[in-house]
């Protein structure tokens, strides 16, 4: 649990606790020639990326694109070991995942094992540029996309 999670506990509601994404926009990108972006939702609550937005920014706005300004905070139920994003949520190390490969079919990963990739994959990606819990509400943008990556099929 983060530190800004661990804090929130004093202040629940309704039984509910509110922890933090943090969002790491222009993180990643599948290849230098790429014009797609993929944006980073880090949770205080499972430490690790919770949310990705995949998007072409030089094409019309979609769900994808709007992520980052919609997704900022996620509610837990700690008692009942439930978490509002369980099922949309990619970080397979958090307790409270229940992430399912249907809801990940359109990032490619159409299997478990395609998704655990997909996991590894963005826990290097995680640790590469030391991605961490932020203030609510505040995006970091890279300027330049410090990565690029594809997932290679075997």
């Amino acid at each position: 649990m983060g530190e800004t999670f661990k804090k929130s506990l004093e202040t629940d509601v309704f039984g509910y606790h509110k922890a933090t994404v943090t969002w790491f926009c222009n993180a990643v990108k599948p290849s230098k020639r790429s014009r797609t972006i993929i944006d980073l939702g880090y949770c205080s609550y499972g430490e690790g990326v919770a949310f990705i937005a995949v998007y072409d920014p030089n094409k019309p706005i979609t769900s994808q694109a709007l992520k980052p300004m919609i997704i900022h905070d996620v509610f837990i139920q700690v008692e009942k070991k439930l978490c509002e994003d369980a099922l949309w949520c990619i970080n397979l190390t958090c307790p409270l995942n229940r992430a399912e490969p249907r809801y990940f079919k359109h990032y490619g990963a159409k299997t478990r094992v395609a998704l655990e990739k997909l996991h590894a994959v963005l826990e290097d990606v995680q640790r590469e540029l030391k991605l961490h819990e932020g203030p609510l509400g505040v995006l970091t943008c890279y300027k330049k996309t410090p990565i690029f990556f594809s997932i290679k099929k075997k």
